[in-house]
């Protein structure tokens, strides 16, 4: 992830001055130097949220074992054709 990043013990030591360095962008917390976690602002969270949802919608997941006919019936209606799955070109 781009921007900057900090070892876990050093935001352990110093976390309001990691707090105001996530108000500029994402910090990423390293443990054992791979990425473990990351801090950013709420500013930040909401905007990233919003992308998502204007991205996916109403997009839900659906569990294979609890899936209703009514699902069935919105799949087969509105998923890829044998052609697309099998070209790899599914519709948008």
């Amino acid at each position: 992830m781009p921007g900057s990043s900090v070892a876990l013990t050093d935001f352990h030591a110093k976390p309001g001055e990691i707090l105001d360095r996530s108000q500029a962008g994402p910090v990423t917390l390293t443990k054992r130097n791979r990425a473990y976690a990351v801090v950013v602002s709420a500013d930040w969270f909401e905007r990233a949220e919003e992308a998502l949802r204007s991205r996916h919608g109403n997009r839900r997941i659906l569990i294979a074992d609890e899936i209703t006919e009514e699902d069935r019936d919105f799949i087969v209606a509105n998923g890829p054709t044998g052609d697309e799955v099998r070209t790899g070109e599914w519709r948008t």
